[in-house]
């Protein structure tokens, strides 16, 4: 577990960002930072519930439902592990406030969601989703537009693309997760060590982890079989 006071910046890899670790690591380093330490975990979906649990405070049913959206998607695809890394700066001579090195977090987040197909721009994958499949009891009328998805040709024609009627909202992939300001970064930290996240049981080497950038997988070679 890291040492209270010591704060650090801090990244989330996401469940379906295993075969983009080399181009993170890549775009870490451009950027003047190095990973200081680095945990994996089992429960990513536990992690992004605490940590947007502000924001379903703040924006209500939808954040929720979008939320609980993903967190399905990405369980079903790929599964539930991440990994956490805690950046500094890539030069003990360098002097940087922990604004900037977050600053620099930030710009490795942006950087490398315009590097990655499925990013917010919507130019390439856009994953279609019926949110009456769900679990629990989630109230989603209201959420996303409710029908069959289709194309409308040029001539006017409607093209069915879904089988059946559904409650339909889109996502795309964010890869990173990183906080937004100081503030968050404390409390998101508290968070991760609160869920046992940041537990020394859970840490990789930097050396594991180039080992799983090359092998494109999110699984720490002790676990390997």
């Amino acid at each position: 577990m890291i040492e209270a006071g010591s704060t650090l910046p801090y990244m989330i890899a996401k469940p379906y960002s295993g075969q983009y670790l080399d181009l993170l690591l890549d775009t870490i380093s451009r950027n003047g930072l190095k990973p200081e330490k680095i945990f994996s975990t089992e429960n990513w979906s536990e992690v992004a519930r605490r940590i947007y649990e502000k924001n379903v405070k703040l924006y209500g049913n939808s954040f929720k439902i979008g939320l609980e959206g993903h967190i399905k998607l990405v369980n079903s695809f790929f599964g539930n592990r991440a990994a956490v890394l805690l950046l500094g700066p890539d030069c003990s001579d360098t002097e940087k406030s922990l604004q900037e090195t977050l600053c620099l977090t930030q710009q490795v987040k942006k950087e490398l969601r315009g590097q990655t197909p499925g990013g917010p721009d919507l130019t390439d994958i856009v994953v279609m989703m019926n949110l009456e499949k769900l679990d629990g009891n989630h109230d989603v009328s209201s959420v996303a537009p409710t029908g069959i998805i289709g194309v409308q040709k040029e001539d006017g024609e409607f093209r069915p693309i879904s089988k059946v009627k559904g409650i339909w909202d889109f996502y795309y992939f964010k890869y990173v997760h990183a906080p937004d300001s100081i503030d968050d970064l404390q409390e998101e930290l508290e968070t991760l060590n609160d869920l046992g996240v940041l537990d020394d049981k859970n840490e990789v080497s930097f050396e594991d982890f180039v080992v799983m950038a090359k092998l494109k997988t999110l699984v720490p070679p002790k676990l390997f079989r």
